[in-house]
């Protein structure tokens, strides 16, 4: 009942104006696209798919399949964040993916989470499953301090310390409001530290998925489970070496599913220690097992510079860093103040060096190049010089742990 109405008023009824938006500008089978607050629209979502699936909606299924789209290709981060405006907390136009004034609200990490696994019990399609690997490796773990305590609401691209308090003029309640730069422990509004807790406490359920007649592994985390096929074990160093072993001694499907990431080119698998290959099909791989098998996997994983649409203004001629389920990201406490002003070349991801340092996954190192510090103010562009430089990036999800400094996802392409 609740979901029909939405989007369905007599005309004599009167909207009282609500500062984070609503979901009433359609009605759930003419959906087509996200708007509104971020949170609140993903748990609409969430809600539909629960219904497609209960009503078996091919409609419905569909309208949320655009839905979907419009995010993951229009209007999200790299990290898998949504939600781009402080005001109203929700979704802009596509494109619009501000990096320093990104809201991308930790409850919305969640939320998409919740999306995305409804629509997989819907479909199986690799997709939902890269989706929730991007926010689980990055938005969702930048919600919270290394040691567990403290958290974020916003979750930026870019933090430059020079921004704050720039507007000497203006009365503080006037001034730009930008995302604060470190985790705290307590919030007058406290919605999104519990969501977080509660969100890891129910984990499992999304590492495996029933397919009926098989098992598929969606994430690559290491568990133990018991499903109707049997004990089955996962042990993987999955986000640093890009390998996992899946175990069962007494399985009884014919055939068990993995999904091959998005970001994989290549990968290697070995049954009961012998290769083995098997016909890749929307993004999974089903592999023929007995009752007791050992499956080991290597993704290949490497370091990889990722660009965005040339329509999103703020990444025009920039390029961030990823290694496998991970995003990157440049600190001050490395890099030194102002990394808008360093750039790096494309063709030097080769010389790029992973370092075992930092909180138990590598930091990477590689060449770029810092723009001379002038006087003045206006030059010659040619007079302009540059300096070859080392730097360092650290994974998105650990910045703003070491006290206050810059930070910056995208970086300028020389």
């Amino acid at each position: 009942f609740f979901l029909e109405n939405r989007g369905v008023c007599d005309e004599q009824i009167v909207y009282i104006d609500n500062k984070f938006g609503t979901q009433d500008n359609v009605g759930i089978y003419d959906l087509k696209e996200a708007n509104g607050h971020s949170v609140r629209a993903l748990y609409l979502y969430s809600a539909i798919a629960d219904l497609a699936l209960l009503t078996k909606s091919e409609k419905l299924f569909n309208n949320l399949s655009s839905v979907f789209d419009d995010i993951t290709q229009r209007k999200m981060y790299i990290t898998g964040g949504v939600g781009s405006t402080r005001n109203g907390e929700g979704f802009t136009i596509a494109y619009d993916l501000p990096n320093m004034t990104a809201y991308s609200e930790s409850c919305c990490a969640i939320a998409i989470m919740l999306f995305a696994s409804r629509m997989r019990a819907i479909k199986k399609d690799a997709r939902y499953g890269a989706l929730m690997e991007r926010v689980l490796y990055n938005s969702m773990l930048s919600s919270t301090s290394l040691d567990g305590k403290s958290f974020f609401y916003e979750n930026p691209l870019e933090i430059a310390l020079e921004e704050y308090g720039r507007e000497v003029g203006a009365p503080l309640q006037w001034r730009e409001k930008l995302p604060i730069t470190q985790r705290v422990e307590v919030f007058n509004c406290s919605c999104c530290p519990p969501n977080i807790n509660r969100f890891f406490a129910d984990i499992g359920s999304y590492l495996f998925v029933d397919d009926g007649d098989k098992l598929c592994v969606e994430q690559y985390v290491s568990a133990a489970i018991n499903t109707q096929f049997g004990e089955v074990t996962l042990i993987s160093d999955y986000a640093k070496s890009g390998k996992a072993t899946i175990s069962a001694v007494s399985y009884n499907a014919e055939k068990i599913s993995l999904r091959i990431p998005e970001w994989c080119d290549e990968y290697e698998l070995t049954l009961n220690g012998k290769n083995v290959s098997g016909e890749r099909k929307d993004g999974y791989i089903d592999i023929n097992v007995g009752e007791a098998f050992e499956i080991s996997i290597d993704f290949k994983i490497a370091p990889k510079l990722i660009s965005s649409n040339p329509k999103v203004r703020a990444n025009a001629g920039r390029v961030a860093l990823s290694y496998g389920p991970l995003i990157y990201c440049i600190e001050g406490k490395d890099n030194g103040a102002r990394l808008n002003q360093i750039s790096i070349q494309t063709d030097d991801l080769c010389k790029a060096k992973l370092e075992d340092d930092f909180h138990g996954f590598y930091s990477i190192s590689m060449p770029a190049y810092r723009l001379s510090e002038m006087n003045g103010l206006y030059f010659m562009a040619d007079s302009v010089g540059q300096t070859a430089v080392n730097i360092k990036f650290i994974p998105y999800f650990a910045f703003a742990n070491r006290g206050e400094s810059d930070m910056l996802v995208w970086i300028r392409r020389k």
